[in-house]
């Protein structure tokens, strides 16, 4: 997978310039502004692990990691998660265990949960 290969910016192409909201978390790692809504385009850095295809996200702005809670929401935390990011159906799904990104009832929101959407793209 070499389009993700070294650290890249994630950006999204799927919600349409909406806002995803790290449910949780530390306050200045909330929100995620994708595609520059409203200029609040957040940039996050895929840190490779040693393990193929496999990252931690963090924030470039506050330092904050990716990670999920006990309800299944993605939240900002200092401990990194890894997550693995595969190719699929033209665009990537991003999963760790049995647990994968997806839309939360048709709101802009993401959550991690057994099913999955190809929500993201990487931005080179």
């Amino acid at each position: 997978m070499s389009t993700v290969a070294g650290v890249r910016a994630i950006a999204n192409n799927a919600f349409n310039n909406s806002v995803v909201d790290l449910h949780g978390g530390i306050p200045t790692a909330n929100v995620i502004g994708f595609n520059f809504w409203g200029g609040n385009n957040q940039k996050w850095n895929l840190v490779q692990q040693t393990e193929p295809n496999t990252y931690h996200i963090q924030s470039v702005m506050t330092k904050t990691y990716i990670s999920v809670n006990d309800s299944n929401k993605l939240v900002a935390s200092t401990t990194p998660k890894a997550w693995k990011i595969a190719e699929y159906d033209n665009g990537y799904r991003i999963s760790s265990g049995d647990k994968f990104w997806t839309l939360d009832d048709g709101k802009p929101f993401t959550q991690a949960s057994p099913s999955y959407l190809p929500i993201l793209t990487v931005e080179s």
